[in-house]
């Protein structure tokens, strides 16, 4: 039976835990929850949790924590051995399949806020920060130095002036100063229009000489894809722009002409989580069976595809189309 699986905190023990509330089960008693039992696979390659970061092509099933009955089904309680597993891929969608007595039930992990590893124990992310004020810290100014009055030198007598031919002097001195000058303008002129001519060609072929910097392209374009292959590093630039539907899908269809498939599946799934509409429906039609194409994705997925069409219908809920799509692979 298909059922809705949330994935809440667990408020008392903190990071590291975490509440699974199973909403459509019905008909449970107490001694069916006291067997239950989980096994999570994910979808990437529809490999089952074994231990902490091991992975098995056979089903493996684990033991819940604590099991209790809920308005809506029941509420299973797991830890740090399955919730930092879980936690590691943000793309990774999840099915869990939960046997309670003779009865098995089949859905999505659909992780709600405040889900944390317990690598963020002793963290609170979500509190205030307090902001220490800072001083101001004045400089003292420097005294005033005291004003002294300076002495005055006592000047030498000053000799009577003496008759000479000094005047004459200065006046043939001013006129070979004038000779000379003009006499160098007529000879240097052309040397030194010649100079700056030479400095002026020279100038311009440097800078048709020197090579033009490129600017780097914008962060979330297909020029950018094109120039890293590290696809974290221009994930975490590219989002960090808000880019819009068709940025994304745009970068997606590039980046599967490429080749860069995991790249583009962080990419869907980030989008997708962030609540971008558009992003989510082309993410569910990958795994859709009546859409599905492959390249990128091996092979359809209804559950996974339901899980992405639900983020829709959380943002749309009258979308009709896609209520369909959901009813008709339930």
């Amino acid at each position: 039976m298909q059922v809705k699986v949330d994935v809440l905190p667990h408020l008392e023990r903190g990071p590291g835990w975490a509440k699974l509330t199973v909403s459509g089960a019905a008909s449970l008693d107490a001694q069916a929850l006291a067997g239950a039992m989980i096994s999570l696979q994910r979808n990437q390659d529809g490999r089952y949790l074994a231990e902490r970061s091991q992975w098995s092509a056979s089903e493996v099933w684990h033991t819940p924590e604590e099991a209790s009955l809920s308005d809506s089904g029941c509420q299973l309680t797991i830890g740090p051995d399955l919730v930092d597993e879980l936690l590691l891929d943000p793309r990774m969608v999840c099915r869990m399949q939960v046997k309670l007595g003779d009865q098995r039930f089949v859905g999505v992990l659909r992780f709600g806020q405040g889900v944390y590893p317990s690598g963020a124990a002793g963290q609170s992310p979500d509190a205030s920060r307090e902001v220490q004020s800072v001083k101001a810290v004045v400089e003292p100014q420097p005294e005033p130095e005291p004003d002294f009055p300076l002495p005055v030198a006592s000047l030498p007598p000053v000799a009577p002036a003496r008759k000479n031919n000094l005047p004459v002097l200065l006046v043939l001195l001013f006129v070979a100063l004038i000779g000379g000058a003009l006499t160098w303008w007529l000879v240097a002129k052309p040397e030194v229009a010649l100079i700056a001519e030479e400095t002026a060609q020279i100038s311009t072929a440097d800078a048709k000489a020197a090579p033009t910097v490129d600017e780097p392209p914008a962060p979330c374009t297909v020029q950018a894809l094109a120039a890293t292959t590290d696809d974290l590093a221009f994930l975490q630039a590219c989002v960090s722009t808000n880019p819009t539907s068709a940025d994304v899908m745009t970068l997606i269809d590039a980046g599967k002409a490429a080749g860069r498939c995991d790249l583009i599946q962080r990419l869907y799934a980030h989008q997708a989580q962030a609540g971008d509409v558009q992003v989510a429906l082309a993410y569910a039609r990958e795994f859709d069976p009546q859409t599905h194409r492959g390249g990128c994705f091996a092979q359809a997925d209804a559950a996974t595809a339901v899980y992405w069409y639900q983020i829709v219908l959380d943002k749309q809920p009258d979308d009709a189309a896609v209520k369909a799509r959901v009813d008709a692979l339930k």
